[in-house]
């Protein structure tokens, strides 16, 4: 364990002092004791457990909405396209519009001109979780002229200014959800079926070379991991786990007499363990809204 000066224990929520693995580890080892009691794990064993606390917080939560531009050139066909593609076009997630330098992540690892939308401690993108929408861009809406939208705003607007002329609101609201319906029948509608694990979208129907045009599609996005870290879930999972391996150390040497006359007591840590594992997911799970867990029932 590290030693730091008075200073460097200081946090808050907003600005906590655990942003590594490290001080995450250190701050589980105080919890149970150390360093005046002996400790039978490795760091690097609490490392690990931090890592598992990380993916079960991600399954559930953890995670950014963002809204990316679609390029149909850039699409291919029988595949589809990797969203990590899009991160590099779409302006607010392109590296081109960050000038912070002197960046370091996790590992003290200086980058130069980070992109918020790359894990640098991963060495990748950040994952796509889920796509929620896919808009394709198109000459239709009230904004563009000649257009159907158009044409009924213009007159449901003169049927107001000149006194009872054109189209009013209730036959334009008809009107869209006949445009709707026309879509919807005719099959002019984008469809999108998205792989997590892979990160590739595909569309139907899919893009032709000879019709170019944008999207936007909306997305959420996993948190980096020095972000994850921070989190109190993460924190208290990583601890319960921790007390689990131990225990099971312990109770190997369970018939051991100490010094004094003490013994190990592994059983008592590790059904502290469980339970505080088993609470966490629980929590983790029903506060997700996952349909396996039971609702909570008064009387």
């Amino acid at each position: 364990m590290a030693l730091y000066p008075l200073s460097a224990y200081y946090s808050t929520t907003l600005a906590p002092r655990v942003t590594s693995y490290e001080l995450l580890t250190d701050r589980i080892l105080r919890q149970l004791g150390a360093p005046l009691i002996n400790l039978e794990v490795a760091c690097s064993t609490v490392y690990d457990h931090i890592s598992q606390s990380i993916e079960w917080f991600t399954k559930y939560t953890g995670h950014t909405e963002e809204f990316l531009i679609f390029d149909s050139k850039m699409y291919t066909h029988g595949l589809g396209i990797k969203l990590d593609r899009l991160f590099s076009i779409t302006p607010e997630t392109s590296a081109s519009d960050i000038s912070a330098t002197n960046f370091q992540d996790m590992s003290g690892n200086v980058v130069n001109n980070p992109n918020y939308i790359i894990d640098y401690d991963l060495n990748s993108y950040r994952k796509v979780k889920a796509v929620q929408s896919f808009v394709e861009g198109s000459s239709s809406g009230i904004n563009s002229l000649f257009t159907i939208e158009q044409a009924l705003a213009q007159q449901t607007y003169f049927a107001y200014a000149l006194g009872n002329y054109g189209f009013d609101l209730v036959t334009w609201e008809i009107m869209k959800q006949w445009l709707e319906m026309r879509e919807r029948v005719l099959a002019q509608k984008v469809y999108y079926r998205f792989d997590p694990r892979t990160q590739y979208l595909r569309i139907l129907p899919e893009p032709t070379p000879d019709k170019k045009y944008y999207g936007l599609i909306q997305c959420t996005v996993e948190r980096p991991v020095r972000d994850l870290v921070r989190e109190r879930w993460v924190m208290q999972y990583a601890l319960a786990l921790t007390k689990i391996t131990i225990a099971n150390v312990r109770g190997k040497f369970g018939s051991t007499a100490l010094f004094g006359g003490g013994s190990l007591n592994a059983t008592d840590l590790m059904t502290q363990g469980l339970a505080e594992k088993d609470k966490l997911e629980q929590e983790l799970m029903y506060t997700a809204g996952d349909t396996d867990v039971l609702p909570f029932l008064v009387g």
